[in-house]
């Protein structure tokens, strides 16, 4: 791609933007539309991030420190998490399993221990208020296994493309008999994480106007893919719906870095947008629990409801960026001033198939 440089890309932040103002319009107009394929959009773009970070600290140093990269997870999304269920105790007849203090405490403990998904999978149903921690579960086990097979991978002097789009093709396959609350658990949405890992290990040349149209059209169709999937069931056709939202979450990827400066990039990277984008992780914690909340204590129109629960998810949002998650996000990279400190310290770079060209992730 041309846009090799490693800083952030303010286009990236405005793809959270949008992907989170989708899913919480989902919950919060009636019929407010598909908000699965905000989170998928997420999926796609840590998959991206995530990957090229991996790669690109193997390329230069010659390895993957991989106790530093989970320190750097934990830091990154532990502290909001566990401060939001704290906070959320307080509700715990709204926000809890069987509205009990003890069934908050089961609720909790899916969502603080990453285990949602398989909550929800499995059991066909959330058990309390924090439903929505099911992706955050997801991309918890991704960055568990994912990292160790990258670096296996990489020292074999294998491609990372390869690889991903092989897991990629089982995950599709899988999915193809999958139907129901399968849609939650993570072989089912391991192919759209992966699509992103495709995506940073080949890293395609697109020509500037080339790339617009890619934006371009990756834009519509994903706009064309909500107003279906608004109306169509997901569960009724899990693998095409899942194909497809990855096909065009990595044309949106691939052109937005491909030509930063075209219209559709600058509309994403906008301040305002870029700023939600910035702030999506503490949107996403706390969106469907002031939404509950609201719901129960308040009585007004859904208009009114809707005003109020945006306020409130927006305040908090910004309280968790800056007084929760920013003082943990500047201790995230003090392990990593142990240069020497590698997982596979004295083993000389290899020549891998795949590289990179991604923003840092954050």
């Amino acid at each position: 791609m041309s846009s090799a440089q490693t800083s952030r890309r303010p286009a990236l932040d405005g793809v959270r933007a949008v992907a989170i103002l989708g899913v919480f319009a989902s919950h919060a107009v009636p019929h407010g539309g598909a908000g699965w394929l905000g989170v998928e959009l997420f999926f796609a773009l840590s998959g991206y991030l995530i990957t090229g970070l991996l790669v690109r600290e193997f390329h230069r140093t010659g390895g993957i420190a991989l106790g530093q990269f989970y320190v750097r997870r934990a830091l990154r999304l532990y502290p909001a998490l566990i401060v939001m269920l704290l906070v959320g105790a307080v509700f715990f007849p709204v926000l809890g399993d069987d509205h009990s203090f003890t069934g908050y405490l089961r609720s909790a403990a899916a969502a603080a221990f990453y285990a949602q998904d398989f909550v929800w999978g499995f059991a066909g149903d959330p058990h309390g208020g924090f439903g929505h921690a099911w992706s955050l579960a997801v991309e918890e086990q991704f960055y568990f296994i994912w990292p160790p097979l990258v670096l296996l991978v990489l020292r074999r002097g294998r491609s990372v493309v390869a690889v991903a789009l092989g897991v990629a093709t089982v995950s599709l396959l899988v999915t193809s008999f999958a139907a129901g609350e399968a849609f939650y658990l993570p072989w089912t949405q391991a192919m759209v994480l992966l699509s992103g890992a495709v995506l940073a290990g080949w890293a395609p040349e697109i020509r500037p106007w080339v790339a617009s149209g890619v934006t371009a059209a990756a834009c519509l169709g994903l706009v064309l893919l909500w107003g279906w999937a608004s109306v169509a069931p997901r569960t009724d056709s899990l693998a095409p719906q899942l194909l497809l939202v990855s096909l065009l979450s990595v044309m949106l990827i691939a052109g937005l870095e491909s030509n930063p400066l075209s219209i559709v990039a600058r509309l994403f990277a906008w301040r305002p947008i870029e700023y939600l984008g910035r702030i999506s992780y503490g949107f996403y914690l706390w969106y469907l629990v002031v939404i509950e909340l609201v719901e129960h204590y308040v009585e007004a129109s859904w208009w009114q409801r809707m005003s109020l629960e945006l306020l409130i998810v927006g305040s908090m949002a910004v309280i968790s960026h800056h007084l929760v998650e920013k003082p943990f996000l500047r201790m995230k990279d003090r392990p990593s001033g142990k240069a020497g400190q590698r997982s596979d310290v004295g083993q000389a770079p290899r020549p891998v198939a795949a590289t990179v060209s991604s923003p840092r992730a954050s």
